[in-house]
C-alpha cells in the first residue's frame, strides 16, 4: 500500500470512530488488529470494536493537526474533544495498514482528565511557549511522506517525528 493510500485509511478510520460511523471503522480494520493505549490493549476486531464503542461515547469529534505517512505506517497527530468529561486531548495515533487495512493502532496522549486523575485539558494558545514551539509559517503539508524519517528503523523514527512535529520543531526539507 502506497503511503497516500495509509494515510487516507487512518484519518478515514479516525474520523469514523469520532462521528460514531462504527459500521466504516469496522471495514478499515483486518480481523486481528491490535490497539495498546494509556486506558487499554485490544487484540482482534471485536475487541478493538468494543474499546472503541466505549471510547466514541465520551468523544464529540478529532481535529486533525498533522499526518505523516511512510510507507504503511501513518502518524496522525490530532486533538481529541471529548464531551464527557470536556476535555481536549493532544494525541498521536501510530497505525500499521497492510493490504488496506489497519493492522495496529498505538494510542498516546495524557489520560488523566478521563480517569479522574486531573482536570480537563485545553491546549494552549499557539506560541504559548514561545517562539521555537509554535506551528511551522508556512504550514507543513497535510501528508509528508519519507521526508523526516531518517535512521535504519523507520517504525523507531516514525514515532520521534511524531513528537517532534508535536513540539512544531520540525524543518522543512
Amino acid at each position: 500500500m502506497t503511503a497516500p493510500d495509509a494515510a487516507s485509511a487512518a484519518i478515514t478510520c479516525l474520523e469514523a470512530w469520532t462521528s460514531g460511523d462504527l459500521a466504516t471503522t469496522r471495514s478499515l480494520l483486518a480481523d486481528d488488529v491490535t490497539f495498546e493505549g494509556p486506558l487499554g490493549h485490544t487484540e482482534g476486531i471485536d475487541d478493538y470494536m468494543r474499546g472503541i464503542e466505549g471510547m466514541a461515547k465520551m468523544v464529540e469529534r478529532a481535529v486533525p493537526v498533522q499526518v505523516i505517512a511512510h510507507g504503511d505506517n501513518v502518524c496522525v497527530i490530532y486533538d481529541l474533544i471529548t464531551s464527557s468529561p470536556p476535555a481536549t486531548l493532544p494525541t498521536a495515533g501510530w497505525y500499521h495498514v497492510r493490504d488496506g487495512k489497519i493492522t495496529s493502532v498505538r494510542a498516546f496522549f495524557d489520560p488523566r482528565p478521563l480517569t479522574g486523575g486531573g482536570s480537563a485539558l485545553t491546549a494552549p494558545p499557539i506560541g504559548a511557549f514561545g517562539p521555537n514551539l509554535t506551528r511551522p509559517d508556512p504550514p507543513i503539508p497535510d501528508v509528508v511522506e519519507n521526508t523526516l524519517i531518517s535512521g535504519q528503523n523507520g517504525a523507531d523514527d516514525l514515532g520521534w517525528c511524531g513528537a517532534k512535529i508535536w513540539l512544531g520543531r520540525t524543518s522543512r526539507a
